[in-house]
């Protein structure tokens, strides 16, 4: 049986910024998973190959190729049809994909995986014409889905329509060894697309990038993430020598040198770091690296840690702290985060000459407006301590996070177009949704300016080496911080449209 998995085209509006092209981590471990148990796949990915396409959807647009180029693609013989739904701003265009590609397969067995799609699996098969959904890590369920088609009923982790009726199977059982997992099959995609693309989550100090997974999953419970009910607040990490084979191979056969650790706590455990970092120092590597999707500031405090990490090449540490008031940490979001420890490891940072960036959010239920200035306030008092950059978030409803559930069952938000589309202002700079009903989306818009505009003030007269440095690298087209990458892509993408 042949097997058809799809990275779908990137929905996003035209003042979006920091929708980047990133290589689909989940399809190219589940594409190396199926291959290694007999399967053939078929790889199509819409958006890598065809990152410089645009087109006109709706009122938004999509990047990639365009749907009906993306049924025509599809062969014949494709039985099972994956295609990854992770972001829940995404859903209203993949609702129309799907739709498409019944028409040209009208027998073939639809599947959909990632977040939104694990998070809203009942709604999400019952308003498309999708056949099943694999809820949470996709491996094992997708490979007994391809064995046996008609056997759904049998097959734990997965929802699924009969008849109209939907099914809700129990849930799979985690891979408690992510070594036994094979390495993401990256000769299903073509890298040199992304290095040309050169738009990474995080920023690229070098041109040949990659992700990378070491761990997956989370401890914590943070109310804002979906993270908890995806991965059950379980933490598993691959072994260090499996990690550093991976990096290794994209070294030896793709010439990368710069890797980011997309993982949701890279520093769960500081021994697995410790060792890390001593092992890539042994094997003599020349790379470099991030944690580009954040860790806790208490883990890179731990003696010793981020002097070792500096010293095998690591860029930029990230700390996520997102509000500085302690009420809205430990009462709204149960973030349970010592504030103390984020000065700490700023300055820490700044010694050790390792770039710096701490995330905040805004908007978040319940909180309040002078709260969120508190936390503009204390965003500034980090660049006077020498912090590099900061980002500020608006808070995003995502479906299946404790914040969306509370939100849900008060009967404050429905799932329309609209709740949809407006998911899409956490990365937008004309769209400011608040989901306070103490603070409006117009002080969203002035928090968030003062914010940035502060910011650069503060670093600007504490540091203005810093600035000069961001501007060389504006002119040079290189990038050490995301906010770097970010503007100089958006002019890349606007410089485009004009032509």
């Amino acid at each position: 049986m042949s097997v058809v998995l799809i990275n779908p085209p990137q929905l996003f509006s035209k003042t979006q910024v920091t929708a980047g092209v990133v290589p689909p981590l989940g399809l190219l471990y589940l594409s190396a998973y199926l291959k290694r148990h007999g399967f053939p796949v078929e790889f199509i990915d819409a958006l890598g190959e065809w990152h410089t396409q645009y087109t006109q959807w709706n009122t938004m647009m999509l990047r990639g190729l365009t749907f009906e180029e993306i049924v025509r693609r599809i062969p014949a013989a494709g039985r099972v049809i994956g295609i990854s739904l992770l972001y829940s701003s995404s859903y209203l265009a993949i609702r129309e994909l799907v739709r498409l590609i019944r028409i040209a397969n009208p027998g073939a067995l639809i599947v959909l995986g990632g977040a939104h799609a694990s998070c809203l699996s009942e709604y999400t098969l019952k308003n498309t014409e999708a056949d099943c959904i694999v809820i949470g890590e996709g491996e094992q369920p997708l490979l007994a889905i391809c064995r046996d088609p008609a056997g759904l009923g049998s097959i734990n982790g997965i929802v699924f329509k009969k008849n109209g009726r939907i099914h809700v199977n129990p849930a799979q059982e985690l891979i408690a060894d992510l070594d036994e997992i094979p390495m993401p099959d990256w000769r299903a995609i073509k890298l040199e697309s992304y290095f040309s693309a050169n738009e990474p989550h995080g920023c690229s100090w070098h041109k040949k990038w990659v992700p990378v997974l070491a761990g997956r999953g989370c401890p914590y419970e943070c109310t804002f993430c979906t993270t908890p009910l995806i991965w059950r607040r379980r933490w598993r990490v691959r072994s260090v020598q499996n990690v550093l084979e991976e990096m290794e191979f994209l070294y030896r056969n793709y010439g990368v040198t710069d890797f980011h650790f997309e993982d949701e706590n890279l520093g769960a455990n500081k021994k697995w770091l410790h060792q890390f970092c001593e092992e890539l120092s042994a094997r003599n590597l020349p790379v470099v690296w991030q944690p580009s999707n954040g860790m806790r500031a208490e883990t890179l405090l731990d003696p010793g840690l981020m002097e070792k990490m500096k010293r095998t090449g690591c860029t930029l540490v990230v700390f996520t702290l997102e509000s500085a008031s302690e009420r809205v940490r430990n009462q709204i979001i149960r973030k349970h985060l010592d504030i103390v420890n984020v000065e700490k490891a700023v300055i820490l940072a700044r010694k050790e000459k390792i770039k710096s960036t701490c995330y905040f959010m805004v908007g978040l239920p319940d909180e309040t407006l002078q709260e969120a200035k508190e936390t503009i306030r204390y965003a500034h008092r980090l660049a006077r301590l020498g912090l590099d950059e900061c980002v500020i978030g608006l808070f995003s409803l995502l479906p299946g996070c404790e914040l969306f559930n509370q939100q849900y069952a008060a009967g404050k938000v429905a799932l329309t177009p609209e709740f949809f589309e407006d998911l899409l202002s956490i990365g937008d700079l004309s769209r400011f949704k608040s989901w306070s009903e103490n603070i409006s989306s117009e002080d969203l818009k002035r928090l968030r300016f003062r914010g940035y505009a502060g910011f650069v003030f503060f670093k600007a007269l504490f540091y203005p080496g810093k600035i000069l440095r961001s501007l060389l690298n504006l002119c040079l087209g290189r990038d050490e911080l995301k906010s770097e990458r970010v503007l100089r892509t958006f002019i890349k993408r606007v410089a485009g449209r004009g032509q």
